[in-house]
């Protein structure tokens, strides 16, 4: 199976959010994902991206396509230069 590349999308908005949502959509449909495996890993990418968009200066997140034990699989890789949220509790 020909794995589709890595995706990176820089999110600084909400505008970054929605992209990195439908980026997960549409990479989890072409590993043959079923509709509520998508919709759950399209959720996990909002709720990254989001991350990066209220709590960071901006940030990426990296879509990897993964191929283990004759089963596909996406890694999300979220990735920020801070500030990060001040004080967690």
């Amino acid at each position: 199976m020909s794995l589709p590349e890595p995706r990176r999308i820089e999110v600084t908005d909400e505008g970054g959010v929605g992209e990195a949502r439908r980026a997960v959509k549409e990479t989890a449909s072409r590993l043959g994902f079923d509709g509520a495996e998508t919709e759950q890993l399209a959720l996990a990418a909002s709720e990254l991206a989001s991350n990066l968009a209220r709590h960071a200066v901006g940030g990426v997140l990296t879509i990897t396509p993964v191929h283990d034990a004759g089963r596909p699989g996406l890694r999300l890789e979220a990735s920020d230069g801070g500030p990060g949220i001040a004080d967690v509790e």
